[in-house]
């Protein structure tokens, strides 16, 4: 939804101020606020985890107000500029029994805190199509990607660079020193999610490469410090046949391994996901997975903060869904998806997928108590997940691009697998508002 855009300079204005000298330059002014945008997001959160066999059951209820500046460029050659991310949520319905699931922080008693917010600024420098940026960030890469699925998202502390000065290329850096989690402000050491090992830093760098719309290519590296270092590649194709691409066929692949003073012990694995995508006029979808890991130890991200909520989001496999990433040791998975669009049904906006996921082989005992694995996972340990997803976008008039989400998942897995028996449903709405 849009605003007038004569209201532009009232909202510029105070952020302008704290700029200092910028005022006095008229030509700086106008060329910040010729770039400039502002958006908010309003997105409400229910969220309802039913733990079986004796686990706590999670539960709450909460809105949050995104608002997001993105400043201009102004100077020469190299020119300057400054985003900042405003963030606040509140309680609407929250049991302190039934907290945990990451939305909302709690008190020093173990009592919901009924409102909090954060703020990330951050500075921008762009020289033709490279922009290097330095603050509080949220980098998406299969390497290193701070967490968006909570009420609010996870932020990391650090430099970033993109470029796309190559044709069909994009380039990614980033270092990294600290991070925030879903439900918190402070800035905390970065860490290994599944290990608890923390770090002093991340960096990473990689490269995708998409020359036209048959061919993706990525390629990443990553360093966690004295813990792992982690390389991953994939490759999409959708070849064209008879002026139509109803064949998608895509392969994923992490390898990790201890690195500098191993501080989370002995770390050896590969793990992969193929797929293939069958799609049938663009309505009917029907995608066949299979994931592995291939050693002793799990496949582990970069974690942000502290917490519940606060494991990142850079496992990329195909069988990372909803609950389980299916990433133990050992493990082996299958997938088999259905999707749906309804717009040839009448109703354009609309979509719905089903899937299935069966992990099994799971073996964790292959390791002493020098790993930070240790007794993380049995022997034969396998586990099953069903989610069904719907979702709606609306199309045009006062609420065009708001979405309303549904998610259901069930889990189901045996001692060994160590994730537990849950029943998992969210509903999200968003509503986006263009302000200028």
């Amino acid at each position: 939804m849009k605003s007038s855009k004569s209201y532009k300079h009232i909202y510029t204005l105070p952020l302008l101020i704290m700029s200092g000298n910028a005022l006095a330059d008229n030509e700086i002014l106008s060329s910040l606020a010729d770039q400039d945008k502002l958006s908010i997001i309003a997105k409400n959160l229910v969220w309802d985890r039913n733990g079986l066999d004796g686990a706590k059951d999670r539960q709450d209820w909460s809105q949050a107000f995104i608002a997001k500046y993105e400043s201009g460029y102004f100077g020469g050659e190299i020119q300057i500029g400054f985003d900042i991310t405003g963030m606040v949520a509140t309680k609407i319905i929250a049991d302190d029994d039934k907290a945990g699931l990451g939305n909302l922080p709690l008190k020093s008693n173990g009592e919901i805190d009924n409102n909090y917010g954060k703020i990330a600024p951050s500075l921008k420098l762009k020289y033709d199509q490279t922009i290097l940026r330095y603050g509080d960030l949220q980098p998406r890469t299969p390497v290193f990607a701070p967490y968006g699925t909570r009420l609010l998202p996870e932020t990391a502390t650090g430099f970033s660079l993109e470029s796309t000065h190559i044709k069909y290329n994009k380039i990614d850096m980033g270092y990294f020193t600290r991070g925030t989690s879903p439900a918190g402000n402070e800035r905390e050491r970065l860490y290994a999610n599944y290990a608890k090992k923390q770090a002093d830093s991340a960096q990473y760098l990689g490269t995708t490469f998409n020359p036209n719309n048959q061919f993706l290519v990525s390629v990443y590296a990553l360093n966690l410090e004295n813990i792992y270092d982690q390389y991953y590649f994939s490759l999409r194709y959708t070849p064209t046949i008879q002026d139509i691409q109803p064949i998608t066929l895509s392969s994923k692949v992490y390898r990790t391994n201890d690195a500098g003073t191993s501080d989370a012990g002995p770390i050896k694995n590969t793990a992969y996901s193929l797929s293939l995508k069958y799609s049938l006029s663009k309505t009917h979808g029907v995608t066949l997975a299979y994931q592995k890991i291939d050693g002793n130890t799990p496949l582990d991200t970069v974690a942000f903060g502290s917490g519940a909520g606060a494991k990142g989001d850079s496992v990329w496999l195909d069988n990372a869904v909803q609950y389980s990433d299916f990433n133990a040791p050992n493990e082996q998975s299958w997938q088999i998806r259905y999707d749906l669009d309804f717009s040839a049904y009448g109703i354009p906006g609309l979509s719905a997928m089903a899937r299935y996921i069966y992990g099994s082989k799971i073996d964790g005992s292959h390791l002493d108590d020098s790993s930070a694995y240790f007794n993380k996972y049995g022997v034969n340990g396998k586990h099953h997940e069903t989610n069904i997803e719907a979702k709606y976008i609306f199309q045009s008039g006062t609420f065009k691009d708001a979405s309303i989400r549904l998610r259901q998942s069930w889990h189901r897995g045996n001692k060994a697998q160590s994730e537990g028996n849950v029943n998992d449903f969210r509903l999200i709405t968003e509503i986006p508002f263009s302000i200028f």
